[in-house]
């Protein structure tokens, strides 16, 4: 698939901040965009690939930033596009960001200093005034505004009107839609792009097997003998008490997660290489999913070219969309479009994607992140983090990672932490205890809460609250669950 715009920029001035808007609003108008994929050494030339992308192209968008000329590939990328304007081949649209036209002038004079040879000099000199020229020409009022907002819905409009002109009919209405939409992608720069750490949770592995003949899927359980409870200073913590405690990138002071992840990680090695591979992880609510799917993401995402932590209860995600592969799985979600899809092929499909969708629990929402992940390029990964086991059977994925509740002992050791703030209860309190595991169904964000609930309260109180509780008719859960809301909102 041909791509229709190529954008020319530096990558340390403008790649994290303007190029990030102007990336993710053409991707928003399903443009097919060219772009260099990293930044490379300020004397590597530009690559034939890269060259013959600007020929394909039908228009180019220069950002010339204040390291621009100082970058031979930048420069070479120039030339070709003014050479291919210059035989109508291409629409060139020049953007200054932060720097005058005065300033890339005089840089223009002294770019002897590449040593490129003369003949590429004098090349790279006259790309940089006819650059100039046009700007001064057609773009410079767009200065006059102080939103880069204003400036990226110009650009759009055109781009839309070379490109869709069908689109623009109604040019007026299309411009107050664009410049809504970009007045409120400024603010993604206010937004941390790393991700908070929440939730804890362990694994233990116990592969599943192929059966003669037939596949039967791979499920990994957690049996009552691991803990999903970790040390913090020591300090036990659980589930959204952890995100507030740990940063999203800081997991050297969790105790006991290495061989839960190694669980995962044999499900994940299992996958083939060369497709699109997906995993499921399930388990009750509170029991440590979230946790688990976080550590993983945070322990593999540097292996991938683009990867996301995509939470669908999450409000932030619906308004501050932080990269274009969350806006991806936000349109898959809400309106998926063949257009949609052939935009994805475009941007991802030669690229090793991760996602992570927490948490997902309809089968039509899985089926329409399928829809979007079977373009992503080979050795992609795709996790989905689920209360309901039904949705993944459903889906027929056949790799899944359940997670239960602890193990009796463990559960014990984990209430005393809270309800006494010490390892092992109290002998006056052994029996009461007990009564209070088995009612939070070994659930460890439940025994935090409910631990909490009744430290400080004398035997004849923790009597009168273990006997209300086990009077009442709901689940055990349930129960504890009434007592969070009670005593603790």
């Amino acid at each position: 698939m041909k791509f229709e715009v190529f954008v020319s920029f530096r990558e340390i001035d403008t790649r994290r901040t303007f190029v990030s808007h102007l990336l993710l609003s053409l991707f928003k108008n399903q443009i097919r965009t060219f772009k260099q994929e990293e930044e490379i050494p300020w004397n590597q030339p530009a690559s034939s690939q890269v060259l013959e992308a600007i020929q394909d192209c039908k228009m180019a968008i220069v950002v010339i930033s204040k390291n621009y000329t100082a970058s031979v590939s930048c420069l070479d990328q120039l030339a070709k596009i003014v050479e291919c304007k210059e035989k109508q081949t291409l629409v060139m649209i020049p953007v200054l960001y932060e720097v005058d036209p005065s300033h890339v002038l005089t840089q223009a004079e002294n770019l002897w200093e590449h040593s490129g040879g003369e003949e590429k000099v004098m090349r790279w000199r006259d790309a940089l005034n006819e650059s100039i020229k046009i700007y001064l020409e057609k773009h410079a009022y767009w200065e006059d505004k102080d939103s880069y907002s204003y400036i990226i819905d110009r650009v759009m409009s055109h781009v839309l009107d070379r490109l869709r002109p069908q689109e623009m009919k109604k040019p007026e209405e299309r411009k107050k839609e664009v410049y809504r939409k970009f007045k409120m992608s400024r603010f993604i720069l206010l937004i941390p792009i790393g991700i908070v750490t929440m939730g804890v949770g362990l694994v233990k592995s116990a592969l599943g097997i192929f059966m003669p003949g037939k596949e039967k899927p791979i499920v990994i359980k957690l049996r009552p003998t691991r803990s999903s409870v970790y040390v913090y200073k020591d300090e036990y913590v659980t589930d959204d008490e952890l995100s507030q405690l740990v940063p999203s990138s800081d997991f050297s002071c969790l105790v006991g997660m290495d061989r839960q992840i190694k669980a995962v990680d044999a499900l994940l090695l299992g996958l083939d290489s060369k497709q699109v591979g997906e995993i499921g992880i399930w388990g009750v609510e509170g029991v440590g999913k979230t946790t688990l799917a976080r550590f993983v993401y945070q322990q593999i995402s540097p292996q991938f070219q683009d990867h996301c932590y995509f939470e669908i209860d999450s409000q932030d995600n619906s308004v501050y969309p932080t990269c274009l592969l969350e806006e991806v799985t936000r349109s898959a979600l809400t309106s998926g479009s063949e257009r949609l899809y052939e935009s994805v092929k475009a941007e991802f499909g030669h690229r090793k994607v991760l996602l992570v969708v927490d948490v997902l629990n309809r089968t039509g929402d899985l089926k329409n992140i399928r829809k979007i992940t079977r373009w992503f390029g080979p050795e992609s990964r795709l996790i989905v983090v689920t209360e309901q086991n039904d949705v993944l059977v459903q889906c027929e994925v056949r790799r899944v990672f359940e997670v239960e509740p602890l193990r009796y002992d463990e559960a014990l050791q984990l209430f005393s932490q809270f309800a006494f703030k010490q390892e092992h209860v109290p002998r006056e309190y052994h029996r009461l205890s007990v009564r209070a595991v088995l009612l939070t169904g070994r659930i460890p964000l439940a025994l935090k809460v409910f631990g909490s609930f009744l430290r400080g309260k004398v035997i004849n109180e923790w009597e009168l609250e273990l006997c209300r509780l086990e009077a009442s008719q709901d689940s055990c859960v349930a129960k504890v669950s009434g007592y969070i809301g009670n005593g603790f909102s």
